[in-house]
């Protein structure tokens, strides 16, 4: 029996299998593109369509397929070598970081809520409209039920949670081992601003206590001042600083942003205890 005769793929596989192994992730379109490259340097049959390259890199090269599906998540990604959850997420939006208690498991800080997988990514940068605002509204707002994101998915043993925050200029966002994140300061903000996923404000402060040293509070109060948001979010980070292990003696920068309003912990609690320095209900 006469051996198969090789194609230009199989001769120059080793070269497309160099290629492949430049980038961890790829989309659909970018294998193309391969494909589209390996043509015009005469490395593939001109011949050779999309769908024949993948079957022969899923063949050849084991070319593995990641697929997320849900309402608001529908994305499909490929790869030569073993990816983590983490590569993945990373590769489904542009200008996307990991965030909240994510970006805190991701550089080792805890281990909480680790079956959830925050990323963001920022929306534009738009023009504040002022609004006034009142004790009524607030206090109005915060009987109110929170509202979720849908953009969700599961994948694998983990739920995927797609934000999407206001403009700050990814203020306090590293890079950690290649990868971008929140850091322990924009954490802290991000995670008391989106609550409601998480169990209530006294189990995120437990957890934050073991890092007290970990956390700056001019880094903070910087994220903060930047976020520019509506409710008096100064005195409950300020608060939520003093629950943690710092004294208030610290913590003079965010007392002279005290409102003049009564704000809050969380949403919908049956009984309120007051923080009459820090003008909270907790």
């Amino acid at each position: 029996m006469k051996n198969k005769r090789k194609t230009l793929l199989d001769k120059n596989l080793a070269i497309i299998k160099k290629k492949l192994l430049q980038k961890k992730v790829y989309k659909y379109r970018e294998i193309t593109d391969i494909l589209n490259c390996l043509k015009e340097n005469s490395q593939v049959s001109q011949t050779t369509t999309s769908q024949s390259f993948f079957t022969q890199l899923q063949e050849n090269l084991s070319l593995r397929t990641h697929i997320v599906v849900s309402d608001k998540i529908n994305q499909e990604r490929y790869s030569l070598s073993d990816i983590t959850v983490y590569d993945f997420v990373d590769s489904l939006a542009k200008n996307t970081f990991f965030s909240m208690t994510t970006a805190l498991n991701l550089q080792e800080l805890s281990n909480f809520k680790d079956d959830f997988i925050f990323y963001s990514q920022e929306q534009k940068e738009k023009k504040r409209v002022l609004s006034k605002l009142t004790q009524s509204l607030i206090d109005n707002a915060y009987k109110k039920k929170y509202r979720y994101t849908h953009s969700t998915a599961k994948y694998g043993e983990h739920y995927i949670v797609f934000l999407t925050p206001k403009f700050s200029d990814q203020v306090e966002v590293i890079e950690y081992k290649n990868l971008k994140m929140s850091s322990i300061h924009r954490s802290l903000v991000e995670i008391l601003i989106n609550i409601q996923y998480f169990k209530d404000f006294e189990t995120i402060i437990d957890n934050f206590k073991p890092l007290k040293n970990n956390l700056n509070v001019d880094k903070v109060f910087s994220v903060v001042e930047k976020f520019d948001l509506i409710y008096p979010y100064f005195q409950l980070l300020g608060f939520a600083l003093g629950r943690i292990g710092f004294e208030n003696s610290e913590l003079d920068i965010f007392k002279e942003k005290i409102s003049q309003f009564n704000f809050y912990t969380q949403k919908n609690k049956k009984n309120y205890s007051y923080d009459k320095y820090w003008k909270i209900y907790y």
